[in-house]
């Protein structure tokens, strides 16, 4: 680290630290920043409860973000967003932060923003492409955001960052339970109805095997589906859980699976992945980055239950195929995604931001 990022104040701005993908990867950045020496401060503008509270509560973030952006001299400021509401109040954060006269960087997350982009009408593609101008330096987890984002604003200078994995001990998890673990916001944009629709398959074709779907979301919804299942006492679906359940729950399994609808670059995934899991995923967002078919898990279509139901079935009726593509998904997350590696390019960023003394002067 070079003594300019040692003598930085780093502020990030983004979602509460309850749960959440986002909120792994402002963590991981902060533990990271204090064990090299660099102060830093985490700003909550969002969290969990009835629209009131969310509303009060975001404003008074906002607030304390810009207080803290205009008070504090030698920060940089690390904003992270997801999409709609999510980029609106950042939108407001981005602005405080070019006022205040820190340098900046966009952390955008979530499979979303390319559809809020190219999908909306043309005020908001203009309001959108304003804003992002208004960064001195973008991230992205995957690479089609990153053109997305190249194609509405060609002056942002956006680079692919991908999250650094968490929770990985360096012990593999034994292959040998038949047991599928589901990890993410149930709901139909990580599939949670695709899935569910592929046990059902996998149950009728008597392919014993266990089942848990952990997350917040639509929990009382999938609960009600499991019910109607062949074995729903097959299924467990505890809700949230945290971070020292996620870490029992990845060592208790052999099979991950993701079929997701929308993705930027799932936690769950990398976490599962460097635990030596064999995955079947969706190619959506960065997880078709991260993913081969065959060679470190299985890629399946978007949306359809019998190739997610083929997909596991192989894996539980073959202990050598989950321990292989198992094996080298844990060695591809260690060598590209460990801490260390992600840090050390985010650390970059930061230097170039600070090296050039404030915002860029033609952005």
């Amino acid at each position: 680290m070079t003594d300019a990022v040692k003598d930085l104040v780093l502020i990030q701005v983004g979602p509460s630290d309850r749960s959440g993908g986002i909120a792994h990867v402002m963590s991981a950045i902060d533990e990271w920043m204090r064990t090299e020496g660099v102060s830093t401060t985490t700003i909550s503008t969002s969290c969990d409860g009835p629209l009131p509270k969310r509303i009060v509560f975001g404003v008074a973030g906002l607030l304390r973000a810009a207080w803290t952006m205009f008070r504090t001299p030698g920060a940089l400021i690390h904003i992270h967003t997801a999409s709609y509401g999510s980029f609106l109040r950042k939108a407001f954060a981005l602005l405080a932060a070019r006022a205040s006269g820190k340098p900046v960087l966009l952390h955008v997350h979530g499979g979303g923003f390319s559809c809020f982009i190219d999908r909306g009408p043309a005020w908001r593609k203009a309001c959108i492409a304003a804003l992002l101008g208004q960064a001195d330096a973008i991230c992205v987890v995957n690479t089609r955001t990153m053109l997305a984002i190249a194609r509405l604003q060609p002056q942002a200078r956006v680079s692919v960052i991908p999250n650094p994995v968490t929770l990985v001990c360096g012990r593999l998890t034994d292959p040998e339970p038949r047991r599928v673990l589901f990890l993410g916001r149930l709901g139909t944009t990580k599939g949670t109805d695709v899935l569910l629709e592929a046990i059902r398959l996998l149950q009728d074709a008597d392919i014993a095997a266990g089942y848990v779907l952990a997350g917040d979301g639509d929990v009382e919804a999938t609960r009600a589906a499991v019910k109607t299942l062949p074995t729903p006492s097959a299924v467990s679906v505890p809700g949230w859980v945290n971070a020292d359940d996620v870490h029992r729950l990845l060592h208790e399994s052999s099979v991950f699976c993701l079929p997701s609808r929308f993705e930027g670059l799932p936690m769950a995934l990398l976490q599962a992945m460097g635990h030596g899991l064999a995955c079947v995923v969706t190619p959506v967002g960065g997880m078709n980055e991260v993913v081969a078919n065959g060679v470190n898990g299985l890629v399946v279509p978007e949306g359809d239950p019998e190739a997610v139901a083929t997909a596991l079935g192989a894996l539980l009726e073959d202990v050598g195929l989950r321990a292989r593509l198992g094996r080298k998904a844990s060695r591809d997350i260690l060598q590209s995604y460990a801490p260390e590696t992600v840090m050390h390019r985010l650390e970059g960023i930061y230097c170039e931001l600070l090296s050039e003394g404030g915002p860029r002067a033609d952005a």
